[in-house]
């Protein structure tokens, strides 16, 4: 009789742990039932920071690389707009962009491009080119 009640006690204990366990568990899941307020009008998460980048100046030079998959590339140097010509930026766009940069020749452009690189060529991040605009300078 002593036996099957000891039995029984480690057998409601070991329920009783393992109840204890599951609850433990559960702890660090806390759910909500509505998304969080945002401190907006819209009530939408708006990223402080502007994704596309804006460079002024000419297109100096430019090359077609292609890497092992045969993605192509565009490399350009790039002289901003009010700045010593000696010193090019160079910029690596995703794809084939000698069409949209070789529009207006040695011409003042505003280069738009994504702020985040999307994918890497050697190392170096490539840049989804958005739009080439030319600006009539005086």
């Amino acid at each position: 009789m002593n036996s099957e009640k000891h039995s029984v006690a480690k057998q409601v204990l070991a329920g009783f742990g393992l109840a204890l366990i599951i609850l433990l568990m559960t702890l660090p899941a806390h759910c909500a039932t509505s998304a969080p307020r945002h401190d907006n009008g819209l009530g939408v998460v708006i990223d402080g920071i502007n994704p596309l980048m804006y460079n002024m100046g000419v297109v100096a030079h430019g090359e077609i690389l292609e890497d092992a998959k045969e993605r192509e590339y565009t490399s350009i140097d790039f002289l901003p707009y009010g700045g010593p010509m000696l010193y090019p930026e160079g910029l690596l766009l995703c794809g084939n962009q000698a069409k949209p940069l070789t529009q207006w020749p040695l011409k003042v452009v505003v280069l738009t491009y994504e702020r985040q690189a999307h994918t890497m060529f050697k190392g170096i991040g490539c840049h989804e080119l958005v739009s080439v605009n030319r600006i009539n300078v005086q």
